[in-house]
């Protein structure tokens, strides 16, 4: 198994023949259009959110929430919406609750046990 950060040079890696299988975001301009492009999936994991952002713990909670609520908000104007697609955040940021995140974990180490 190779780890690569970088979701189109796994795109590249399977098209050059260096691999047979990859793993992507769904969320990545690979995730989204490689069977546009006629790639095969194989699998899809469940529909959460997976990229937490994170604060220092410089930062009040009434400032976490105040970026929180700015973040959510971006894509509900037409400019934050363009900013979002920009970036690549197809659908803007959305919060998810605590026990989906941790269900999700859960279910990543039910996998990794499965794999064994």
């Amino acid at each position: 198994m190779t780890g690569m950060r970088d979701q189109a040079a796994i795109e590249w890696s399977l098209e050059k023949g260096f691999f047979d299988v990859g793993v992507v975001a769904s969320y990545s301009g690979v995730g989204r259009n490689w069977e546009k492009k006629g790639g095969r999936v194989i699998a899809r994991s469940r529909e959460v959110l997976n990229t937490p952002l994170i604060a220092s713990s410089k930062l009040s909670a009434v400032q976490v929430e105040k970026i929180r609520a700015a973040l959510i908000a971006l894509n509900s104007s037409e400019g934050g919406a363009a900013i979002m697609k920009q970036i690549g955040v197809i659908g803007g940021f959305k919060e998810a609750s605590r026990v989906a995140f941790l269900d999700m974990l859960a279910w990543l180490g039910e996998l990794e046990v499965a794999k064994q």
